[in-house]
């Protein structure tokens, strides 16, 4: 690469005047400038979980036919309503592609029996050429929250007609757009599906907490409290904000106290005032282990034991942290006093 105009960068010769020397680009280590600074940040190598391949093609045709011309024949179709005329050129690339395309243009009425023809217009040609076409717009903000509070409408006066249906036995006639979307009708369907819920609230905490369960009575939750027998939470059945108080001996070992929790669960099914129990939860940090542990045994959902006990344990979070490449602090675990 010399001062040849046939050289680099000859092609914009035309740009310079016609008594300009002849300068090359200076292409020499100096030219280059200072070296990029680059900041070393420390990675962690993570699993790499299942694997991801290109899909297969349904087509008959083998890869790379559609790019290797071999010979020149081709079919031309005119494709006749649209606003301006347009040809569609087959070239087919090989013997396999020849015997393949035919079954591909079958799908939108190009080719049959008889060959190939020149389609007319429709919905699978516009579709093809001119995608959306004359398609109708999609409905506009308001017009969509419109459609979705009249559909609400129409689940929640569904939903009437079934009263002693359980909270799974509702949402499963709820279609899960519906239940999904955000704003006020979404919540408004959310909300209606709670009411009549039977839930029961493991362990009911301190005195201070006794706002979520008038929260819980608003929204039309049926509330089955569970707890020690002096607690402060019995009086709610009283006043009317709980259905149920199950006094459960606190004082026994971990294991009695989750099959004393159990039996008096399933017992509920057998009161009338209760009826079947639709979930189990809890606002007490020290019950939730067991909350998941009596969810798992009812068939309910809830958290795994697993998720509920390294949430419990610091060294165990840091530890599955660890275990799936995410950043943690260095730990060690004391084990002795």
């Amino acid at each position: 690469m010399g001062k040849d105009s046939t050289g680099c960068f000859g092609c914009f010769r035309f740009l310079l005047p016609s008594n300009a020397p002849e300068v090359a680009p200076d292409m020499s280590p100096g030219s280059w400038g200072p070296p990029a600074e680059v900041d070393l940040v420390p990675s962690m190598a993570r699993p790499r979980v299942g694997s991801w391949a290109s899909p297969v093609p349904s087509m008959p045709a083998p890869w790379g036919t559609w790019s290797t011309p071999q010979d020149d024949r081709h079919t031309v179709l005119t494709v006749s309503g649209l606003d301006e005329p347009v040809k569609v050129t087959k070239t087919p690339t090989s013997k396999n592609m020849a015997t393949a395309q035919p079954g591909r243009l079958k799908e939108i009425g190009w080719y049959n029996r008889d060959g190939f023809k020149s389609p007319t217009q429709g919905f699978l040609v516009e579709q093809l050429l001119a995608s959306p076409g004359s398609l109708p717009q999609g409905l506009s903000p308001a017009e969509c929250k419109l459609q979705n509070e009249k559909r609400v409408d129409q689940v929640l006066k569904t939903l009437d007609t079934i009263p002693n249906a359980t909270t799974t036995e509702r949402l499963a006639k709820v279609p899960r757009r519906l239940l999904t979307q955000r704003g006020d009708t979404g919540q408004r369907l959310r909300r209606g599906i709670l009411k009549g819920a039977t839930i029961v609230f493991i362990t009911t905490g301190y005195e201070g907490k006794r706002f979520i369960y008038e929260r819980a009575h608003a929204l039309g939750v049926r509330s089955v409290l569970i707890d020690s027998p002096t607690s402060w939470s019995k009086r709610l059945v009283d006043e009317g904000v709980a259905v149920k108080f199950i006094p459960i001996d606190m004082d026994q070992t971990s294991r009695e106290v989750v099959k004393s929790c159990l039996a008096a669960i399933e017992a509920c099914e057998r009161d009338p005032a209760v009826g079947k129990v639709d979930g189990v939860c809890t606002f007490a940090e020290l019950s939730v282990p067991l909350t998941a542990r009596l969810a798992e045994l009812l068939g309910l959902p809830g958290p795994t034991p697993e998720a509920t006990d390294q949430a419990r344990d610091k060294y165990a979070t840091r530890g599955a942290l660890t275990r799936y490449g995410l950043p943690t602090p260095p730990n060690c675990e004391i084990t002795c006093e």
